[in-house]
C-alpha cells in the first residue's frame, strides 16, 4: 500500500488516554465485538486506532482487523507484508512481540518512532499483566518478532 499519509500517521499515533478498570471491558472491545467484550485488547486497540484514522486494516480476521496476535503474524506472512525484527519500521508498522519465547505472538502495537538503534517507540493498549490502559513504550531486544506494514 506504501507509505502512511502524514495526517494517518499523525491520527494513529495519538489516540486519546484510555484506561480499562481490571476486566478487559474497553470501548475498543465494545467497538470490534460487543457481544464478547472480556477479550484481551492489545489487537482490538491496533484494529481501531487504524479504523479511527480511516486507514483500515485488511480483513486479518474479519471486517475491523484482528484481534488475536498470532493471526496478525500469519496474516502478514501469508500476504508478503511481513518483516523480522524493526531495522526497517517505521511509523504506522504493526508490530508483534513473543513474550515467552515460543515462537507465537503475545502483543501487538503500533510502531511511532524507528529510533535507529535497534529500538522502536510504540503505542499499546493492554501490554501486560495488570496493564490497564494505552500507553507509549520504547522496545528494543529479542521479544520483537516484527512488523506488519499495510
Amino acid at each position: 500500500m506504501g507509505p502512511v499519509p502524514q495526517g494517518d500517521r499523525q491520527a494513529r499515533a495519538h489516540p486519546d488516554r484510555y484506561k480499562e478498570h481490571g476486566d478487559n471491558l474497553t470501548k475498543y472491545g465494545y467497538w470490534y465485538d460487543k457481544h464478547d467484550l472480556s477479550e484481551p485488547w492489545c489487537g482490538r486497540f491496533v484494529s481501531w486506532v487504524f479504523a479511527k484514522a480511516h486507514h483500515p486494516l485488511p480483513r486479518i480476521q474479519d471486517a475491523h482487523g484482528y484481534q488475536y496476535c498470532p493471526d496478525g503474524v500469519s496474516y502478514a506472512k501469508s500476504h508478503h507484508m511481513w518483516h523480522s525484527g524493526v531495522t526497517g519500521a517505521h511509523e504506522g508498522d504493526v508490530i508483534f512481540y513473543d513474550w515467552n519465547g515460543d515462537g507465537v505472538s503475545d502483543h501487538t502495537g503500533i510502531v511511532t518512532r524507528n529510533n535507529g538503534d535497534g529500538s522502536v517507540n510504540t503505542i499499546e493498549g493492554n501490554s501486560g499483566p495488570g496493564s490497564t490502559e494505552v500507553v507509549t513504550h520504547r522496545r528494543s531486544g529479542g521479544t520483537i518478532m516484527g512488523y506488519l506494514r499495510v
